[in-house]
């Protein structure tokens, strides 16, 4: 009912409000295979489309396009098909002060990109990766900005990034300023791990910029928290791992 009150209308509040009724319904997972066979994704993508200007329906759209996302790899091919990434980075440009469009911007690139290389290099050629660096540094105090930001871009894989600089920066940045938030902390130690793969070049930096004792203070931090503890000590071992001066920093 919804999909199809969604098809017919124009209005742009309509789409707002069905677009917020889709991103809760689809922590069901029967009620978001329903929504999907109905063509959601679809009408999602040109509710987006038609209505960037409107940072309210933005936010409302990326969040249930997440929803979609999450756990569901087909959707996510299909997502990409239907030019949902593009629409995503766009509408995150269009609203950089927003700070939920931007959180939930970043939340849906991350799960569009959850082990999935081709729509991470999508994400890419749109400068997705740079509009993400650059919600982190317009809400840097946004816990949740930073939290989902650094998983957005912990799933790079193994993509070759011209200059790195600015991601690992903000990331580490990311880590010192919210020290308190121990999700913050997990994903930017996942992040961490998948930029020192890229390059030597990105662990000098990373040791020039404090990595290492900040993964270990997360480590001190939230000793009985099991996934910081899980990621902060993959990313010691990939710090340490032939890079004498992070070897000698770990140790």
């Amino acid at each position: 009912v919804i999909v199809e009150a969604m098809k017919r209308g124009d209005s742009w509040r309509l789409q707002e409000m069905g677009a917020m009724a889709i991103g809760t319904m689809c922590w069901d997972s029967d009620l978001k295979s329903a929504i999907v066979e109905e063509g959601g994704i679809k009408v999602l993508c040109k509710a987006l489309a038609e209505n960037l200007e409107q940072p309210s329906l933005v936010k409302n759209a990326c969040r249930a396009l997440a929803q979609i996302a999450f756990n569901s790899e087909p959707y996510r091919t299909d997502m990409s098909n239907l030019g949902a990434i593009p629409l995503i980075i766009k509408a995150m440009e269009m609203h950089p002060t927003h700070d939920r469009t931007q959180m939930h911007g970043c939340v849906a690139l991350s799960y569009l990109s959850w082990t999935n290389e081709v729509n991470a290099a999508e994400i890419a050629s749109h400068n997705g990766y740079k509009v993400i660096v650059q919600a982190m540094k317009n809400h840097s105090t946004n816990a949740e900005v930073q939290e989902n930001a650094c998983r957005a871009l912990a799933n790079i894989s193994s993509m070759t990034l011209t200059s790195a600089n600015d991601f690992l920066t903000a990331i580490i940045d990311a880590m010192a300023l919210h020290d308190g938030s121990p999700e913050v902390q997990e994903e930017a130690c996942r992040a961490i791990v998948t930029l020192s793969l890229v390059s030597t070049a990105n662990k000098d930096l990373l040791e020039k910029l404090g990595a290492a004792p900040l993964v270990v203070k997360a480590m001190q931090a939230y000793p009985r928290t099991y996934l910081v503890q899980q990621e902060a000590g993959n990313a010691l071992a990939h710090l340490a791992y032939e890079h004498a001066a992070l070897n000698k920093q770990v140790t």
